[in-house]
């Protein structure tokens, strides 16, 4: 895998890495398509856009380089914001970014539901494959497993709840300011919620043929008034906070919007979308700071050291369970061959004395089917006996070894 995230890279160079929902199945296919590719998951999420393949090792194809392809951006760019990971560091990372971990905002607990909604659309896209879909699996399991038994952090749980609380430490009390959210998404909608609850006069924008015409049919929360999408700019004039948080490709605010309208004197804008809703330039024309998901604080996870040791520890279970799982399916094929080989030998060695026993044609057919499956069962069962008194690494080694003398010395006369 490869990815782009907050810990190497600016919201200034991740944006130019965010999928839509409508690029991802495109993007899935195109990917999955490359020779010698057998699966392929994107995660895009404001925090990162990351790139999972599984591939043989015929497969000649860098994912960051594909992904910067499938962006249309030149790879020597951003190269250096790029991390690759591969085999067990990999699957350690997935399954620490599925508890929020990895997450900007400690704990989070969005991240789980958007890897889930990574894999669905894969599985849509049908480019998963098995072996993406069996890590995709259980490192979602083991984020569950985590978050049930370990408590990572008390507050802030969701990019949601740490805007909110950057609003407080902007502005003191909530109570009383009137706030414009632009978008009716999930985050929008928490963030409405929770400025509601504060005393925030709150203003929702609707799309309303995202709800078939019917306008008071929306996930708007209790005490959020609607306006329409386009009447947003209208709407500025007399806020006091204005918040973005959609999915769209294209700006929702823009400095050429904002020429027609006379803002308050003391606006704030909060964008916490990625790619970016409002237009940067917004700043430096209108003297204006505009707050992002860049701007939410981390935390010292120095604090957290024991909740961090306790979540590895069951992450490593899971991790070696997984490895074990690709361990196993990468030998099946060459038991498989070691077998058939078995089978073939046995009728081989024993032809001569099967012919001294005058035996009919069909006797002698049915003599050798038996063997062969006698001898197949045997060493089938001997080879993968040995799983369970070797460790995986010996028990492959082993493995490859026995084949190694069997096509040596095998089906011999």
């Amino acid at each position: 895998m490869a990815g782009i995230d907050h810990s190497r890279a600016s919201i200034k160079y991740r944006e130019q890495f965010s999928f839509t929902k409508d690029e991802l199945d495109e993007a899935m296919k195109t990917a999955a398509d490359i020779s010698g590719v057998s699966g392929c998951i994107i995660i895009s999420t404001c925090n990162r856009t990351e790139l999972w393949l599984s591939a043989d090792d015929s497969a000649c194809c860098d994912p960051a380089e594909i992904i910067c392809s499938l962006k249309n951006v030149q790879y020597e760019k951003f190269r250096g914001y790029f991390i690759q990971r591969e085999d067990r560091q990999a699957i350690e990372h997935l399954m620490t970014t599925a508890c929020g971990i990895n997450s900007r905002v400690f704990g989070e607990d969005q991240i789980i539901t958007q890897i889930k909604d990574a894999l669905d659309s894969a599985r849509k896209a049908h480019t998963t494959g098995r072996i993406l879909e069996k890590v995709f699996q259980n490192s979602i399991t083991a984020a569950k497993k985590i978050k049930s038994s370990v408590k990572l952090t008390s507050h802030r749980t969701s990019v949601a709840d740490s805007g909110i609380k950057k609003l407080k430490d902007l502005c003191g009390d909530i109570y009383g300011l009137k706030c414009l959210i632009i978008g009716n998404g999930m985050m929008a909608a928490l963030i409405a919620e929770d400025l509601v609850k504060n005393g925030a006069s709150v203003s929702m924008t609707l799309r309303r043929k995202y709800h078939h015409g019917e306008e008071f049919s929306s996930i708007v929360p209790d005490g959020c008034s609607m306006l329409p999408y386009e009447s947003r700019y209208d709407a500025m004039g007399s806020a006091d906070v204005i918040i973005s948080a959609t999915l769209s490709p294209h700006y929702t605010v823009t400095a050429e919007g904002l020429e027609k309208i006379k803002l308050k004197d003391k606006v704030l804008f909060m964008d916490l979308a990625v790619p970016r809703d409002i237009e940067p330039e917004i700043s430096s024309r209108y003297n204006i700071k505009i707050y992002d998901v860049d701007d939410l604080a981390g935390e010292d996870l120095s604090s957290y050291e024991s909740e961090i040791n306790s979540a590895k520890d069951i992450m490593s279970t899971y991790c070696d369970d997984t490895i074990n799982w690709l361990s196993f399916r990468n030998q099946v094929p060459k038991v498989e061959e070691t077998v058939s080989r078995a089978r073939k030998d046995s009728i081989l060695r024993a032809d001569k004395e099967i012919k001294r026993l005058g035996l009919n044609e069909v006797q002698v057919s049915k003599v050798e089917e038996i063997m062969a499956e006698a001898s197949g069962k045997a060493v089938s069962k001997l080879l993968f006996g040995l799983r369970q008194t070797l460790s995986p690494e010996y028990w492959e080694v082993c493995i490859d070894a026995v084949l190694e003398a069997a096509r040596k010395d095998t089906m011999k006369s």
